[in-house]
């Protein structure tokens, strides 16, 4: 039940924390650094693009990784990513940050698609095989209330701080804390 309940607020975790792409970065793209609309979608399509190329390589590693191998190394990329973003906000010139935020979100879309693909194997297989209908629910679910979460969190958050790099390092630290918690627990096999 603790592995179930883990992996569940994982998934609402990510989600909510990887949702800053699309909540705060149009309004750095178009307002900080004026890009037009076209550039702006352009950049902000690299996010999901990479959730993309991160399920594919993920449905290539699931022979060869186990489902925990996989979510880990997805929380942990896309945590690099969150912080890259930060980092990128907070020091990049802006003729260089509408690539440099396009490298971060790749990494994010990356490190969430290979989660999401381990997740949800992971789910299917801590269910019982009457209830393995119910996993695909649950999946939605978890990835729908990360992004309510994230679109009232991430909001107060960029508020309170008055800052979107701030609120980048606070979200990428927060993936980052919940993978070393992971980590630790999937080690000494409480996981």
């Amino acid at each position: 039940a603790g592995r179930f309940t883990g992996i569940q607020l994982a998934s609402v975790a990510i989600s909510c924390a990887c949702f800053a792409n699309l909540l705060l970065l149009p309004y750095v793209l178009a307002g900080r650094i004026g890009a037009s609309i076209v550039l702006t979608g352009l950049v902000l399509s690299v996010y999901p693009g990479g959730s993309v190329i991160g399920s594919i390589v993920a449905g290539r590693l699931a022979g060869r990784w186990s489902h925990d191998r996989q979510m880990l190394a997805g929380i942990a990329i896309a945590a690099v990513g969150l912080l890259a973003t930060a980092l990128a906000l907070q020091a990049a010139p802006a003729g260089s940050l509408a690539a440099l935020l396009a490298l971060g979100m790749f990494a994010t879309g990356f490190g969430q698609g290979l989660f999401q693909v381990g997740y949800m194997d992971a789910t299917t297989d801590l269910l019982p095989i009457e209830e393995r209908g119910t996993a695909g629910s649950l999946v939605n679910v978890t990835r729908l209330l990360g992004l309510v979460l994230g679109a009232t969190g991430i909001g107060w958050l960029r508020w309170s701080t008055g800052s979107d790099a701030a609120s980048f390092w606070i979200l990428g630290g927060g993936v980052a804390v919940m993978w070393v918690l992971l980590a630790t627990r999937a080690k000494g096999g409480r996981y």
